[in-house]
């Protein structure tokens, strides 16, 4: 995805405009000024607002806070249709050289018509669906939907971070594809190097059972029963666990049960040593590119694409969804590092 010199717009379809899809943007924006690009962003105007460091901005017609099924059927129906007519004229306009929609999004067969006879990609960050991602079966019918407009886009090509697991998804078939890797974040601070403290050993991002939170707690637990070194523990991120199971742990254990904004995520993520992401089944991790940015030892389990955060040991370790495997590979890092 080397643009030297092409005009890029970045398109978020999605209403997102904190946390994950948002800081994936900026990592995007990031990597194609790095390689020459001139950058604009099309997105709802919240998400614009926020974006100091763009200088050209195209809002589309809804909302951060409208229902989804009010925007779609305004849609369908055309009520949004002139608005967009006017989004595609802008970016003939700026004679535009390629579209990158950053996300996935079911407005999608829609924003297409702003594409038009432009190129433009697609990034696909799970191919396959992880449990929980969809609750709505209405969500999921429209999933399925944009995919399948997708084949009827003739200038349209499938970005994926990786080779591996796309198969069954639907995507598996569809022939107009590349692989690049995810972007890093960019660092905001510098990392803390460890002296006169005891390793800071962590679980950062959103708390979902896929995720593992239960496995990580039981792994720092085995670890103390079995290897008796002394670390601290870190537990960052908004979501439902068993804050009771950590009592069986008499390790210091620092908690923030809460949406953490970007600046103060990125402070946390200065402060550890190892991340540990004991993921049940996933895709990818975006938490685990910002450690990789910031030169973080990594734990992963061996599920999805996370295998690609791990190019040698020096980084990290790629281990099985065992308490017993957790344990060991933080023991090895804390021993060698």
């Amino acid at each position: 995805m080397k643009l030297e010199g092409k005009k890029v717009i970045l398109v978020l379809g999605g209403l997102d405009t904190s946390g994950g899809m948002f800081n994936y943007l900026k990592a995007w924006i990031n990597e194609h000024n790095e390689n020459g690009a001139d950058v604009g962003v099309c997105a709802i105007p919240e998400v614009l607002e926020k974006l100091d460091d763009v200088d050209r901005k195209i809002a589309l017609p809804y909302h951060e806070n409208e229902d989804l099924k009010k925007i779609y059927l305004s849609l369908i129906n055309g009520t949004y249709a002139d608005k967009l007519n006017d989004i595609r004229k802008e970016v003939e306009k700026i004679d535009v050289d390629f579209l990158h929609f950053v996300d996935e999004t079911i407005f999608y067969p829609y924003l297409k018509k702003i594409a038009k006879s432009i190129p433009h990609v697609i990034t696909v960050h799970d191919p396959i669906y992880h449990p929980g991602q969809f609750k709505k079966i209405t969500t999921r019918i429209l999933c399925l939907v944009s995919r399948l407009s997708y084949f009827t886009s003739r200038k349209l090509t499938i970005h994926l971070h990786s080779k591996r697991n796309i198969f069954p998804s639907i995507l598996f078939f569809y022939k107009r594809k590349v692989h690049h890797h995810h972007p890093l974040p960019k660092r905001i601070f510098n990392s803390d190097v460890i002296t006169n403290r005891n390793p800071i050993i962590a679980f950062m991002g959103r708390i979902e059972k896929y995720k593992g939170i239960d496995l990580f707690i039981d792994s720092i637990k085995f670890f103390e029963d079995t290897y008796k070194k002394e670390i601290e523990v870190m537990i960052i991120g908004n979501g439902n666990f068993n804050k009771q199971s950590l009592n069986k742990i008499s390790y210091p254990v620092k908690i923030e049960n809460r949406f953490v904004e970007d600046i103060e995520f990125h402070k946390f993520m200065s402060q550890i040593d190892v991340l540990v992401l004991p993921y049940l089944s996933a895709t990818q991790s975006g938490v685990g590119y910002l450690a990789k940015s910031y030169n973080k030892k990594i734990i992963c389990t061996n599920v999805g694409n996370l295998p690609d955060l791990i190019e040698n040991e020096s980084q990290g370790y790629v281990v099985n969804k065992t308490k017993e495997s957790i344990a060991k590979a933080i023991n090895e890092i804390i021993k060698y590092n």
